[in-house]
């Protein structure tokens, strides 16, 4: 889960989908070529209606997948409140304007973030499936892995992370950790649209990273010539983000389709948590290095607020900070309390 640092970043950025939204993306792009072969009859019948078929297809898997999904139907964010006034004051402004606080691997508080995978057996080749196929050298093998791990670590260095939990009112451990010992607050949020949130993975032990590889190397030769245009656009005058976004695209595609059970699986200590993630990737085109984090809006993350909850903790400037907040939006705001008869602190 996060940590409670805060920094303003204002890069381009896309909200990763999960399989429901890959799925809708999908029928909605089959739909667009049937609605464009059928007006022009640029296929012949037989076709169109291959197309259609797959199109009612993709339609019945989406119904399976939302029918046995165990995505919750409201999420809550933790968030601390201390003595420092600055650090509070943008974090109020975040919810003023309605924004999510998303932060970068690093800002993240387990060592492990984004090292679900292990490398370990790929670097040292001693298995014919991460070594020198027939054909291939060792050299080769090391310049395919070594390519594999800069490219790896550009979109993890990218990859902001928001966390939330499926329940608050008897989470304690979250109340104590991750809202400043309860002086701060719980946000709760209805989830309007699901294709964004993603269920953290909890596993005894790291995976070996042969699909990612393997996937890598079939398609080295493209990223091969994606690195090739890169070292040109940087030795020529035009380092514009525009160039480089066009450089980076395909990649990002290939790690999207690969690659983000990394950024949501975790080690099963964690599991008490119960976590789930929204993931945005900035414009791989500029240096996230000193890069904390960044917001996105509520919105494009498919939420809706529709609770403020202050911690019993909470002082009563911040308590009536938030009231303020509240109002102007509409949205219930209550103080938590020590119950006399559950270990809850609301209803």
């Amino acid at each position: 889960m996060e940590k409670g640092k805060v920094f303003m970043s204002t890069s381009s950025y896309q909200i990763i989908k999960n399989p429901l939204g890959i799925i809708a993306d999908e029928i909605a792009s089959h739909e667009k070529i049937y609605l464009s072969c059928k007006a022009m009859n640029a296929l012949d019948e037989n076709k169109i209606r291959d197309i259609k078929e797959l199109i009612n297809e993709r339609k019945k898997d989406l119904l399976k997948a939302k029918e046995s999904s165990t995505l919750p139907k409201k999420i809550y964010k933790f968030v601390s409140l201390d003595d420092n006034d600055c650090q509070n004051e943008k974090k109020f402004h975040s919810l003023r304007i309605d924004s999510i606080w998303f932060s970068c691997f690093n800002r993240l508080n387990d060592p492990y973030e984004f090292l679900a995978s292990s490398l370990m057996r790929i670097k040292t080749a001693s298995d014919i499936s991460f070594g020198s196929s027939i054909g291939e050298t060792q050299k080769q093998t090391e310049e395919v892995y070594e390519a594999f791990c800069k490219e790896l670590n550009l979109v993890k260095g990218n990859m902001h992370i928001a966390c939330f939990v499926d329940r608050a009112n008897d989470n304690l451990p979250f109340w104590a950790h991750y809202a400043g010992n309860n002086r701060g607050f719980c946000l709760e949020y209805e989830i309007i649209e699901d294709i964004y949130l993603h269920e953290v993975k909890y596993v005894k032990s790291r995976v070996n990273a042969d699909r990612m590889f393997n996937a890598f190397k079939h398609n080295y030769d493209e990223v091969k010539k994606l690195s090739n245009r890169e070292t040109n656009a940087e030795n020529s005058l035009n380092k514009g983000r525009k160039l480089q976004q066009t450089i980076r695209a395909p990649f990002t595609s290939f790690v999207l389709s690969h690659c983000t059970d990394e950024y949501i699986t975790k080690h099963n200590s964690w599991e008490y948590e119960r976590e789930y993630r929204i993931l945005k990737l900035n414009d791989l085109g500029i240096d996230s290095a000193n890069i904390d984090g960044g917001h996105a809006s509520v919105s494009e993350c498919g939420l809706r607020l529709i609770a403020i909850y202050c911690g019993v903790n909470c002082t009563k400037q911040h308590e009536a900070d938030l009231k303020g907040i509240a109002e102007s939006k509409g949205v219930l705001i209550s103080r938590c309390e020590v119950d006399d008869v559950d270990f809850i602190l609301f209803r």
